[in-house]
């Protein structure tokens, strides 16, 4: 896992899409439309401002081993958010083929095995947020900034956390 850095890197640039009628698997759709994903997110200055990334293909569990020795599937998150050397938030992309809601309840179960306030699900087209902590979610025009993320996680610390990094 690499950060991705947004100055002059033709990798955050959007990428062409499938046609919908296409005969590509599902890997091949989700390679196509990940520059989409990102440039959403670091057009807002992640991976841009001072301390933000954006962690792409992050490994949240190697998989659990099972019966015979087998191991399960390994979870790993699209992207994660990390502001101030912490990890903020998650986002869940789809392919732009897919309902933004197909990307909820794994967006919601990647948050809550990393212990993260804020989560996103995306398809490229639209951004449902949602907030663990109050319970609430839907659609939303944009990701928070790496300041708002942050004020909105810590929101009582925010203020002091801030001179300090200044």
């Amino acid at each position: 896992m690499q950060p991705i850095e947004a100055s002059n890197n033709p990798m955050i640039s959007p990428t062409k899409v499938q046609p919908k009628n296409s005969r590509t698997n599902k890997n091949e759709r989700s390679r196509n439309t990940s520059g989409t994903h990102r440039s959403q997110v670091s057009s807002l200055c992640w991976g841009v401002v001072e301390g933000s990334k954006i962690l792409r293909e992050y490994h949240i569990t190697a998989g659990k081993i099972q019966t015979g020795g087998i191991k399960g599937k390994k979870l790993t998150a699209d992207y994660v958010l990390v502001y101030k050397g912490i990890k903020l938030a998650v986002i869940e992309a789809k392919s732009n083929e897919l309902e933004v809601g197909e990307g909820v309840a794994q967006a919601k179960q990647y948050a809550t095995k990393l212990s993260l306030a804020f989560t996103y699900a995306t398809n490229g087209k639209e951004i449902y947020r949602i907030c663990l902590q109050t319970g609430e979610e839907g659609l939303t025009d944009q990701y928070f900034t790496p300041d708002e993320l942050w004020n909105k996680t810590y929101p009582k610390t925010a203020d002091a956390s801030n001179k300090i990094y200044q």
